[in-house]
């Protein structure tokens, strides 16, 4: 790690700083960090709507479901952003392969429903920690914020949902009857009967 390129101020900061400062890295890597992540989601969504024709319910649901491995994208991109090395999506999806490891296969499986998966990211993926290491270096950095982590997961899911809701709603009100959803704000509080 060189020091002398880091993009950001190093210094102690608090948790409510800590998420400031993600947020504020999101607004100024944007272009690189939702670049990169349609890359890989929309290539993948595309598969599975071609895997699945027709059961878009279960399809989101898989999407959701691999949304660690989406999350490493992001953290690709700003990893690299912050030690000076600003990676075009091409060179992201080229690391790609190292930054799926380790830790992917826990996170889809044993840690998917741990509210603080994406505070634990960096110790797998960053610092490439593995087993025990990895659990111990959480550990340390669980005493001090893992609450803030959760509830900022808790707080991101409601916004989250209620985006999802309002397309769902959205697309219900300007589909012209007779129409039976498959999948909509219909379906989901009507049962899909109109």
């Amino acid at each position: 790690m060189q020091l002398e390129r880091v993009a950001l101020a190093l210094r102690p900061r608090t948790s409510w700083e800590a998420m400031d400062l993600g947020f504020a890295m999101a607004r100024l890597w944007w272009r690189p960090v939702w670049g990169a992540w349609c890359a890989v989601y929309l290539p993948v969504a595309l598969v599975l709507h071609l895997i699945l024709p027709g059961n878009l319910l279960l399809a989101s649901l898989v999407l959701w479901w691999l949304k660690p491995a989406f999350d490493r994208v992001v953290l690709q991109v700003l990893g690299g952003a912050v030690f000076g090395a600003l990676a075009s999506t091409r060179k992201t999806l080229g690391a790609l392969k190292t930054a799926m490891t380790p830790g992917l296969i826990a996170s889809l499986t044993v840690y998917r429903f741990d509210l603080a998966r994406s505070f634990n990211l960096p110790v797998w993926q960053l610092e490439r920690a593995r087993g025990g290491a990895a659990r111990r270096r959480a550990h340390i950095l669980h005493r001090r914020a893992r609450g803030h982590a959760v509830w900022l997961t808790l707080i991101c899911l409601h916004f989250e949902l209620i985006i999802m809701f309002s397309l769902m709603m959205l697309r219900d009100m300007l589909t012209p009857l007779p129409y039976q959803p498959e999948f909509g704000w219909s379906a989901v509080f009507a049962g899909g009967d109109e």
